[in-house]
């Protein structure tokens, strides 16, 4: 807070009433007033919100997982079944003995 006095020499004693606020200097010492919202957001909202993002992204991830797996297994299969079909031609070519 800036105080100005009324023209006094320094060497003279100043009363309380010789002194004089100066407000535009005190305002501009003071940081600016920032309004508070007139609303505060219900923190409970901003959870669930929250949750159902995740948990959409968590079934999300879950159905790519199934898809990769489903397609792997079908892979596989169809790997084992190439594989059965080669060894059945061998062996009728080559018979044990």
């Amino acid at each position: 807070m800036s105080l100005r006095l009324k023209d006094k020499p320094e060497s003279e004693e100043v009363d309380a009433e010789a002194m004089e606020f100066d407000i535009d200097a005190d305002l501009a010492d003071d940081p600016p007033i920032i309004p508070l919202p007139t609303r505060v957001p219900d923190p409970t909202s901003s959870f669930d919100t929250q949750f159902t993002a995740f948990e959409e992204r968590m079934t999300a991830m879950h159905e790519a997982q199934k898809k990769f797996l489903q397609e792997s297994i079908t892979s596989m299969q169809e790997e084992q079944r190439q594989f059965f079909a080669k060894m059945r031609t061998f062996m009728s070519r080559f018979p044990p003995p």
